[in-house]
């Protein structure tokens, strides 16, 4: 065997590269259509969630509720949309470029003044939850009824 020319080794040294490329460039064209794909989810149960959410609203506030659910998570794929993955929750979308389906409806929802959370609830699992009680005072004495007094807020001051 001479020095200097292994063209065994050369051979698989160019194999292994043009492999690589071949799997990088498959990965990048997978990526781009998960991306799309996560991002239609995540649009679509955007707006499941917003549909007439300030029909529920109103109907909470007509029953003196400072609260409404809006939207009850029906499986753990809409959940994993709403926040990503539990243990890294915000990291998840950032990383990929998104966001998730709460910091979409947080901006839409905060702009009109109110607050929304995800959080689960005993009775009927995970709810998408929307409240407006930052805008009372709250006076509760022991065996007394909540006394709800708005506060002024720069819209009705005026």
């Amino acid at each position: 065997m001479s020095k200097g020319k292994n063209y065994f080794l050369d051979e698989i040294l160019q194999t292994t590269q043009a492999a690589y490329t071949q799997i990088q460039l498959y990965k990048e064209k997978n990526q781009e259509k998960y991306m799309k794909n996560m991002q239609y989810d995540i649009d679509n149960l955007s707006k499941r969630i917003m549909f007439r959410w300030k029909m529920k609203v109103r109907k909470s506030a007509l029953k003196g509720r400072t609260n409404a659910y809006i939207y009850f998570l029906k499986n753990q794929y809409d959940q994993f949309l709403l926040k990503g993955m539990q243990n890294e929750v915000e990291k998840h979308f950032q990383q990929d470029g998104l966001r998730s389906v709460l910091d979409n409806i947080r901006d839409e929802i905060r702009q009109e003044g109110f607050e929304v959370e995800a959080k689960y609830v005993t009775k009927f699992g995970y709810v998408v939850e929307i409240t407006w009680d930052h805008h009372f005072e709250n006076g509760n004495e022991v065996g007394r009824a909540k006394l709800l007094r708005p506060k002024r807020t720069n819209k009705f001051d005026q």
